[in-house]
């Protein structure tokens, strides 16, 4: 199977690096060449992404999964120039959009207003055609946050106030009491359940869910403090997070306020998955791919310190 991934930021890592995609013939749709991919020998297409040139790049695939995170219209347009051009392609008929975080499925009314105004117009455009198959996943929030920066295991750049875990500082924020749950699944993890997507010959649902390990923030909390004593944490009000929201709405700085909105979920349920239904597509899905749990993913920064010792 011929599977183009649109992007090569951080999640596109992951998939770029796959053992298990590169059981498939991989192409990249990115906007230059990048030095990483022709290190890895996975084949580059150059595009703009305007539907004509990515008609041409996707003739010969059989699905497109995009990686994609870009601002404001930028981040529509390109998904419908995707969606578009598998339209038109003899081939390409399967498409996974560039969601992956939170549920919006269970919690439409909670869903941050910068991810409304990006997603839901590819939401409509998806679900006004038949000519291509698609679904959108959900994993609830990357594990690999919890590895500090600088880890091999972290493709992810840093985030301030939209993640709680300051390694540096080895402080964690907790939203109100921390009683609320989030889903953390790992990326490598996600990626392996998007192979056995492509793989199945099942019809896909609308959403799909990942679920690698729910907890409340207090208990993440707990884990990281029973594995090193040296953590300690701050609570953060409700209405301390909403006026940082206001604030960075009047800074008018795109990157402060989708941080600050990121934020507010925490004192929600948004980034809970349905794990009933995770376990339910994972038996039709794709059976055989296992999501660690916390404690597995924070493993990996106990590994890197004894190999380096």
């Amino acid at each position: 199977m011929k599977i183009a991934i649109a992007g090569t930021g951080d999640l596109a890592r992951y998939f770029y690096t796959s053992p298990r995609l590169h059981t498939h013939n991989i192409i990249a749709l990115a906007r230059s060449r990048k030095t990483f991919l022709t290190k890895l020998s996975i084949e580059q297409r150059i595009t703009d992404y305007t539907v004509s040139s990515l008609t041409s790049h996707l003739a010969d695939c059989d699905a497109v999964v995009s990686t994609i995170s870009a601002e404001g219209t930028d981040h529509v347009t390109a998904h419908l120039a995707l969606l578009e051009a598998c339209k038109r392609s003899p081939r390409c008929k399967r498409f996974i959009p560039s969601e992956w975080t939170g549920n919006i499925e269970g919690h439409p009314s909670l869903e941050p207003r910068y991810m409304h105004e990006t997603r839901e117009p590819i939401r409509r455009g998806l679900r006004a055609q038949s000519e291509v198959e698609w679904t959108i996943v959900l994993v609830g929030w990357f594990a690999e946050y919890l590895l500090p920066p600088g880890h091999e295991g972290r493709h992810f750049g840093d985030l301030e106030v939209g993640w709680p875990v300051d390694h540096v500082k080895k402080l964690f924020v907790l939203y109100g009491e921390g009683e609320k749950r989030v889903t953390l699944t790992s990326a490598r993890d996600t990626v392996a359940a998007v192979v056995g997507l492509l793989e199945s010959g099942e019809r896909w649902e609308e959403y799909t869910h990942l679920a690698g390990e729910t907890v409340r923030w207090r208990e993440l909390l707990e884990t990281l403090q029973r594995r090193d004593g040296e953590w300690t944490s701050v609570e953060r009000g409700f209405e301390d997070a909403l006026r940082q929201v206001e604030e960075a709405e009047e800074s008018g700085e795109q990157g402060k306020k989708v941080e600050t909105q990121l934020q507010l979920l925490g004192y929600t349920d948004y980034n809970c998955v349905d794990i009933g239904k995770a376990e339910r597509q994972r038996g039709v899905y794709f059976p055989g791919v296992q999501s660690r749990e916390v404690v597995e993913v924070l493993d990996e920064i106990e590994v890197t310190r004894e190999s380096v010792a």
